[in-house]
């Protein structure tokens, strides 16, 4: 049996029962900036794959006015940004204009947080896999975040673009994995 969707193809073998218990199905689809998704990708591998394609993006740099808030940190809108295109639930804090404010990146710092908790699709883990979560709160400024990859790396924002780069040593880190449910890639469609 042949599918073909996008620019993939799956070929499985032919014989008595359903196809999805002879092979495993995993659909590829090309969507809009070469993301690939599968039909059973994990969130963690949506999350990483979303903040991949956007490292050298000039549009979370603190000259950019995205947001409106021109000449800030915006690794927690980044993070925000990144789940929210995965198609998956991000926390999301007091009102803000005409919604509601993105979970701050001092929110993402605390393993306690309120507002991280409240959404339900989020907790708190100890050993990083890559599209976690990585924050570094800092008793003396501002606490920074980012989506974790490989080899000690995170993808997160500077003043000029969003960049790959390893993780400071010797600081405090809280790492966040996404637990809710991950949508269809139907669902996951609707928004190309």
């Amino acid at each position: 049996m042949d599918l073909n969707r996008g620019k993939g193809r799956t070929t499985c073998g032919a014989g008595n029962g359903s196809v999805y218990n002879q092979c495993k199905l995993q659909v590829r689809l090309t969507l809009a900036g070469g993301l690939i998704v599968t039909e059973r990708v994990s969130s963690n591998l949506r999350i990483f794959n979303i903040a991949k394609r956007h490292v050298g993006s000039l549009l979370w740099s603190q000259d950019s006015e995205l947001h409106g808030a021109k000449k800030k940190d915006k690794c927690a809108m980044f993070v925000y940004d990144v789940i929210t295109e995965a198609g998956l639930t991000a926390p999301r804090q007091k009102p803000w204009f005409c919604g509601y404010s993105p979970a701050s990146s001092s929110e993402w710092g605390n393993r306690r947080s309120e507002v991280i908790h409240a959404c339900g699709c989020f907790y708190s883990v100890s050993i990083p896999m890559r599209g976690d979560i990585v924050a570094f709160p800092s008793n003396h400024g501002t606490t920074h975040c980012g989506i974790v990859t490989t080899g000690g790396h995170f993808i997160g924002t500077t003043n000029k673009r969003i960049v790959e780069t390893k993780m400071p040593a010797h600081v405090k880190r809280v790492f966040w994995r996404y637990t809710g449910d991950v949508p269809t890639t139907d669902r996951l469609l609707e928004k190309y």
